[in-house]
């Protein structure tokens, strides 16, 4: 799990290699797509692109905390739109504030926390493996 901020001088330059994605791009407004059922979650989700092999969501955590969520065999990125939380990967704290991201690997459990009353709003982009030929 790899977390950034606009303050990291890493992040300039820092790309994730797709090949073989072979998705049109689109925009979409989030609030056009609907909510899935949030069972007393605090956290909301609208697909906005996918499933697979790229599937990007529009998160946003009132005040609480998210149930488990994990990544499986896919790797996800998060990046904080506004609001401020906590991201506990694994059981481990990460502070999140607007603008920062994080890196999950496969196989990583999360859970993300707010505690203001404002909405934590993120991006997350799930990255599926490609079926192996022949499988």
């Amino acid at each position: 799990m790899q977390v950034v901020d606009r303050a990291d001088a890493n992040v300039r330059g820092w790309t994730m290699a797709m090949s073989g994605v072979s998705a049109r791009p689109r925009v979409v407004d989030a609030n056009a797509v609907p909510e899935s059922p949030s069972d007393g979650d605090p956290l909301t989700v609208r697909a906005t692109l996918g499933p697979q092999p790229l599937a990007q969501q529009v998160l946003a955590c009132a005040t609480g905390r998210s149930r488990v969520r994990a990544t499986d065999v896919a790797e996800e990125v998060l990046f904080v739109i506004s609001g401020a939380g906590v991201l506990r990967v694994n059981g481990v704290a990460h502070q999140l504030e607007c603008e920062s991201g994080a890196h999950l690997k496969p196989g990583e459990t999360y859970v993300i926390e707010n505690r203001d009353p404002e909405p934590l709003e993120l991006v997350a982009v799930r990255i599926s493996p490609r079926p192996r030929a022949g499988a």
